[in-house]
């Protein structure tokens, strides 16, 4: 039988008011609503609260996740659950970063171990430079006093500059300069992969605590 929820006016000690709420919410019994006007200023209060209860729900899930990590974890005292929801969603941007950088060494791996200040340098002496790929097949015309130098590609792409003494334009879609070398990218990526395995561990130890956390 479905019992009709009723409003009810809940009292209780100033500093134990969070805590007290969100028991209430774990066992099933509370429903959170702001209510304008209210005396407390709920507004400020409940959304704030209901923020850090789906944190620490994530964290919670995330956890569970790595019962079987955490049987090699070291041990290591118990970090508060506000801090382990910020180093969750820091693997989230490591996730989103490491992923930016792949597709950029990617799109340049044809070009070999490629530093884009080599390209400022040459375009600071007025030389122009623009980088392209495109099938074989399909390799464009160069203007007159223009080179076309293949660097490297597959079985289908080929990865070329285009140099000339003269400002050019190709109907090709050009190359966009990355800010990095390929050499930097590749150790910005490492450096994220040890981040998250430091991260990971971190979490994976603190699986012992979950159960604190509900």
């Amino acid at each position: 039988m479905i019992i009709p929820m009723k409003k009810l006016a809940l009292i209780t000690i100033a500093t134990q008011a969070d805590a007290t709420v969100e028991e209430l919410q774990r066992l099933g019994v509370l429903h959170l609503e702001q209510h304008a006007g209210s005396d407390l200023g709920e507004e400020s209060r409940v959304g704030p609260l209901r923020e850090r209860l789906t944190r620490i729900k994530k964290v919670m899930f995330y956890l569970g996740d790595l019962k079987k990590a955490a049987e090699t974890a070291p041990e290591m005292g118990r970090i508060p659950a506000e801090d382990l929801a910020d180093r969750i969603e820091r693997i989230g941007h490591i996730d989103q970063e490491e992923q930016r950088i792949e597709r950029l060494l990617q799109d340049f791996a044809g070009f070999g171990d490629f530093d884009p200040d080599q390209i400022h340098r040459l375009v600071e002496k007025g030389i122009d430079v623009k980088l392209y790929k495109a099938n074989k097949e399909s390799l464009p015309e160069v203007p007159e006093g223009a080179s076309l130098v293949q660097l490297g590609g597959n079985s289908h792409e080929v990865a070329f500059i285009v140099v000339s003494d003269e400002p050019f334009q190709i109907d090709m879609q050009e190359m966009v300069l990355p800010d990095h070398s390929t050499q930097e990218l590749k150790s910005q990526l490492q450096a994220l992969i040890d981040e998250r395995k430091t991260i990971i561990n971190e979490l994976a130890a603190q699986v012992r605590y979950s159960e604190q956390l509900q």
